[in-house]
């Protein structure tokens, strides 16, 4: 990264928060009914230079909860209870025109897939411009100066040319890196990362992560990272809540959270990572979560080695297991005593003979009088 983004917010090692997040319970509702209550009782903060990590399988509730807590809701979900505070502000009680003040300006979003947020009929410069014109009033030499930084700040290759392209004119990484520079653009509070790099090959991703983990510690912004990749959340993020059935399971810093997991839910996601220098069977979840919150009993018990009569009849509640680490489970100490699962697996003898073989492929683009190579003796076998 060859530039910084210049913030105003110190950066202050465990100074207040700057986003808290109380009690945010979501349902969907029909008529006068409450029909599907979704996200139960959230409680979290969002502290200046420090990444919050929000994990679980898809349907958990970690989306819905991220965007209730900055004020958007889906069509059909209503905000039941609780208070998002950002600063003085009560993100829940403002109407839609005030949150539109604030979104882009304090509180930011960088979606999943930069090729669905981005327009691909303007220029990135164009769309880089917007926010700066809208929120911050600026025009001329000043915009131009500060779309050429933000650009180089995500390490975006030869800024002024980039700004005259269009999204398409772009590889997925360039475009997220795009869609992250224009969430930043106005210095944001907070900075919502809605599984910025689901849809990126591994390689891109690791290295949109470091760019994202830089930025947010020289920024000094608030940043809350959805994903279900509990791996990577695990290297990114100061802290770590996982979510089940609609509630925070377990919460607390990343490496805890990530090395000693008080929750079998946490514990069996761990042992579904697949690793590649320790090679081993990868621990499969039984079944699926349940598509609302469960609050006559422990949302997870179906699905857990650990559960008895007790669990399958009450709710456990969240509760302080170590300093600053929260879980919600009935049994935590056992689970903690106990080993992650997944045992080394044996190496397999290959078969003898291959069902492809793929033996020095050169491939060339030709146009006109130049030629390209592509492929370079490329050998695959395939067994």
């Amino acid at each position: 990264m060859s530039a910084a983004i210049p913030v105003t917010q110190p950066e202050v090692e465990g100074s207040a928060s700057i986003m808290r997040v109380d009690n945010l319970t979501v349902g969907y509702v029909r008529g006068d009914e409450t029909d599907n209550i979704v996200v139960w009782e959230a409680d979290f903060t969002l502290e200046p230079g420090a990444i919050l990590g929000l994990a679980g399988e898809s349907g958990c509730g970690k989306s819905t909860t991220a965007l209730a807590a900055i004020g958007y809701r889906s069509p059909g979900a209503h905000v039941l209870s609780g208070s998002s505070r950002l600063g003085e502000l009560d993100l829940l009680k403002l109407s839609t025109s005030q949150l539109r003040s604030i979104w882009g300006k304090r509180v930011a979003y960088v979606a999943q897939s930069a090729v669905g947020a981005l327009n691909p009929a303007i220029p990135v410069g164009r769309q880089l411009a917007q926010p700066l014109v809208t929120h911050l009033g600026l025009h001329g030499q000043e915009l131009r100066a500060r779309q050429l930084e933000l650009l180089e700040a995500v390490g975006l290759p030869d800024p002024p040319t980039a700004l005259a392209r269009y999204p398409f004119q772009f590889s997925g990484g360039q475009q997220q890196r795009i869609a992250i520079a224009i969430a930043l653009s106005c210095k944001p509070e907070v900075l919502l990362l809605d599984e910025p790099t689901t849809g990126l090959d591994v390689t891109t991703q690791a290295r949109i992560s470091t760019l994202l983990r830089s930025l947010v510690s020289e920024t000094g912004v608030a940043a809350l990272y959805v994903s279900h990749d509990l791996a990577l959340l695990g290297k990114v993020a100061d802290r770590l809540a996982v979510m089940y059935a609609g509630e925070i399971v377990e919460i607390g810093a990343a490496a805890d959270v990530s090395r000693r997991p008080r929750h079998p839910y946490t514990q069996a996601l761990i042992a579904a990572i697949p690793n590649m220098d320790k090679p081993r069977n990868v621990a499969v979840i039984p079944g699926r979560p349940p598509s609302r919150v469960v609050l006559d009993a422990c949302s997870f018990a179906p699905r857990c080695s650990y559960a008895t009569d007790h669990t399958r009849e009450n709710h456990p509640e969240l509760l302080e297991v170590a300093p600053g680490h929260r879980a919600r489970c009935f049994r935590v100490e056992e689970i903690a005593a106990r080993p992650l699962a997944g045992s080394v697996l044996p190496i397999r003898e290959a078969e003898s003979e291959p069902l492809l073989d793929v033996i020095d492929v050169t491939c060339d683009y030709r146009s006109g009088r130049t030629t390209k190579t592509v492929l370079h003796s490329v050998s695959v076998t395939l067994r």
